[in-house]
């Protein structure tokens, strides 16, 4: 694969599930055998697969084929008739959204980050007397080792309170 190619699934449980596309960021990337793989020169790859995700879904979704499996084939993507700007308007798009989605990742991120925050400070004020809060060498030593205690799954494995103790002191 090269920076720029076009993936959508020929197969997947539903026609919207497969009326979707990603744009590869990198080169030499492994794409499996199940995959429709478009690449142009003219068109901005991440513009297209943002294009196609949207604007396109449900006019794709309806050349999808089958009852249990559905299929959407190369072929039947020739007939999608594409309306695009010129490819300098197309990369000011895909950059802008490309942004965007970085923005929401991290903020999603956050959110998880904080989440964990919530329940460390509430196991251990509110369960403040199941936790031993002598053990801080050891919780150090843990939290260095593992490069944080905590995480929306746990690095380290908590069986008993003195487990819990050590994770959250």
């Amino acid at each position: 694969s090269k920076v720029g190619d076009i993936l959508i699934p020929s197969s997947g449980e539903t026609s919207i599930d497969i009326a979707r596309a990603s744009c590869i960021q990198h080169d030499n990337v492994a794409v499996g055998g199940d995959i429709n793989i478009f690449r142009s020169s003219m068109i901005d790859g991440l513009f297209l697969a943002y294009y196609f995700s949207s604007k396109l879904k449900f006019q794709v979704a309806k050349l999808a084929q089958g009852i249990s499996v559905i299929h959407l084939y190369a072929k039947q993507l020739k007939h999608v008739n594409i309306n695009l700007p010129d490819i300098r308007e197309q990369k000011r798009i895909s950059t802008f959204l490309f942004s965007l989605d970085q923005k929401i990742e991290t903020i999603n991120q956050q959110i998880e980050q904080t989440k964990t925050f919530k329940k460390g400070w509430l196991l251990l004020h509110l369960l403040g007397d199941c936790i031993n809060m002598d053990l801080k060498e050891e919780a150090l030593k843990l939290h260095k080792e593992n490069k944080g205690k905590l995480a929306t799954k746990s690095k380290v494995e908590v069986k008993t309170k003195e487990d819990l103790s050590l994770v959250y002191t």
